[in-house]
């Protein structure tokens, strides 16, 4: 059956060229104005459609599977303000180089600046956070299948090379917006979109990458010390795993590089570094080793101890040299101290960087020997912990790590920041989202990272991380595999009880001021949430207690149902629990 206009031609066209694409995943929100790509998505045989009603919450989903795939997904919404409620998700997504496609309907320019009803500039309204927007023109017979199709072909190759991240394509569609027989579509032109071949443009990059300036024998022969921060979760850590060993250097793994538990297995891994560097001893020996290089693997890290000490460091040593290598040719590098910064996939460079190279026996070194018994006294430190049968913020982070055998997303603020310190040897997958390191949409990227991997996960977050994202536990009903939330509710913002502004030497000697303004108190708990949107509930009191829900809800998981398992904490002990774990971890 022939379809009826040229909106309807167009709107199968662009779905056609992005499923041929190997775009297939398409995170749709209701609206009038994009009826003809909905409805084109929602007809082709070969698409997974998900229909989101808050566009904040579909742009996060979509940007989770995106995360875990590695592959773009698509979003789709009408005109107006729901193309704003992308930008948070965009913005993250710029910043951790992942690939969106967002397709948004528009009203034809003649609405434009008349004060017609749900019309706004969309034009570059996510300015420099896309990698390329592009207007389309209103649909019409004049412009011929392959223009619209080459379009779209380069903006799908923008977003995946040479810098993955979000692209923008505007759709004004004049109406009809359904295939009303009004503006009747040519036998030629359908005839011209049937003799189409898609892909029609093949993009190629050049994989070139230049030799680095130093060989691995040369690295070898000075002290160094190797850093690993956070990496897609799907890249192969086989080839940094035989770097370490190659190097034999002390290495500090960021949590979401996920390489703690197989540097646990070396003599080499110090996955204490965080806690450590509250310790002068632990300074000391790092001071006494003068690593010449540092060679930095990947993103960046949670930990700011480590930040600040690469500061202090290579502000007094000139000679070492600091090297970084991440697929992001923006700078990593907020101390300006970096002295190489190779754009290419760390797994690659060490692969590159191994070869023709004979492996060296795994053997204790002595460049790291005087930090293996100050690691020694905090991984018996951080067991201890993970072993205590009081509920408090950071036992249940230690418990999430060793209890749970599905991925773990790790929500931002103190969550992430919990498992860092408490994370050691033996952990799931762990995921996060640290582009810009909002509380915003977790529980949304949650949902994509199940879409993307068609497996149960969990998520470890605050209550406010929780109640920013609400509504998205009603997305968990669609989702191939169940949800687990443990959520930490300590009724209101616990990380500014460790900021200099909940403390008199910060300068702001007025805590009433500082709990309205800062703690922002709640009275919520989420037990009725989880009846809403009918997720089972727990709220465990005791290390069994939590196990037992955990357990519980991983089974369910697998049948597809989701679980809210919320612990209830006090802010003013929470800060009195860390300092006590950080006290004895370093005694």
């Amino acid at each position: 059956m022939m379809l009826s206009n040229f909106n309807t031609l167009w709107a199968s066209l662009v779905i056609d060229t992005l499923i041929a694409n190997g775009i297939d995943h398409f995170f749709i929100s209701p609206g009038s104005r994009s009826t003809p790509l909905t409805l084109a998505a929602s007809k082709h045989p070969q698409a997974h459609c998900f229909v989101i009603h808050d566009e904040r919450s579909a742009a996060f989903q979509a940007l989770g599977y995106a995360r875990w795939s590695q592959r773009a997904a698509a979003l789709i919404c009408t005109s107006g303000t729901a193309v704003a409620n992308y930008y948070p998700a965009v913005i993250e997504a710029s910043q951790d180089m992942i690939p969106l496609i967002v397709l948004s309907g528009d009203r034809p320019p003649e609405l434009r600046d008349c004060g017609a009803n749900q019309t706004i500039q969309q034009q570059h309204i996510f300015g420099a956070y896309v990698r390329e927007f592009v207007e389309m023109p209103t649909p019409q017979e004049r412009l011929a299948p392959r223009f619209v199709v080459s379009r779209l072909e380069q903006a799908l190759f923008r977003a995946q090379a040479p810098v993955k991240g979000p692209v923008h394509i505007n759709f004004p569609f004049a109406e009809p917006l359904t295939p009303a027989p009004a503006q009747a579509a040519t036998e030629a032109y359908a005839a011209a979109m049937a003799q189409l071949t898609l892909p029609q443009t093949q993009y190629t990059l050049a994989a070139e990458t230049p030799a680095f300036a130093l060989d691995l024998k040369t690295l070898q022969q000075h002290k160094g010390l190797l850093l690993i921060g956070r990496l897609p979760p799907a890249m192969d850590k086989a080839p940094l795993l035989a770097l370490t060993n190659a190097l034999q250097w002390p290495t500090f793994a960021d949590p979401l590089s996920n390489m703690r538990a197989l540097l646990a297995e070396t003599p080499y891994g110090i996955s204490s570094y965080d806690l450590l560097l509250r310790q002068q001893a632990f300074k000391d020996a790092l001071q006494d080793l003068a690593p010449a290089f540092i060679l930095h693997l990947g993103q960046g890290f949670v930990s700011k101890a480590l930040l600040q000490y690469l500061d202090t460091y290579l502000a007094s040593s000139s000679p070492c040299q600091y090297i970084q290598v991440t697929q992001n040719p923006r700078p990593q590098d907020p101390n300006y101290r970096v002295h190489q910064h190779r754009v290419q996939a760390p797994d690659a460079f060490a692969l590159q960087l191994l070869q023709g190279v004979a492996p060296r026996t795994v053997q204790a070194n002595v460049e790291v020997a005087p930090l293996q018994p100050l690691q020694h006294q905090a991984r018996q430190h951080i067991q201890a912990w993970a072993q205590h049968t009081e509920v408090s913020e950071l036992s249940v982070a230690a418990w999430c790590l060793d209890m749970l055998d599905i991925p773990l997303f790790v929500g931002n603020s103190m969550a992430i920041r919990d498992i860092d310190s408490v994370l050691d040897e033996r952990a799931p997958l762990l995921i996060g989202s640290r582009g810009t390191s909002g509380i915003d949409g977790n529980l949304a990227m949650l949902g994509g990272v199940i879409i993307g991997s068609a497996q149960p996960a969990a998520l470890l977050c605050g209550d406010l991380t929780l109640y920013h994202d609400l509504n998205s536990l009603g997305t968990f009903r669609q989702l191939p595999a169940g949800a687990i939330v443990v959520v930490l509710n300590n009724q209101g913002g616990g990380i500014f009880s460790f900021l200099p502004v909940s403390h008199p030497q910060g300068g702001v000697d007025d805590p009433e001021r500082v709990e309205q303004y800062f703690g922002t108190p709640h009275p919520w708990y989420f037990e009725h949430a989880a009846a809403l949107f009918q997720l089972h509930y727990a709220q465990p009191t005791s290390r069994q207690d939590f196990q037992d829900a955990l357990a519980q809800a991983q089974q369910r998981a697998r049948q597809g149902q989701s679980t809210l398992i919320e612990i209830k904490t006090d802010r003013a002990l929470n800060y009195q629990q860390h300092q006590v774990f950080y006290q004895l971890a370093l005694t």
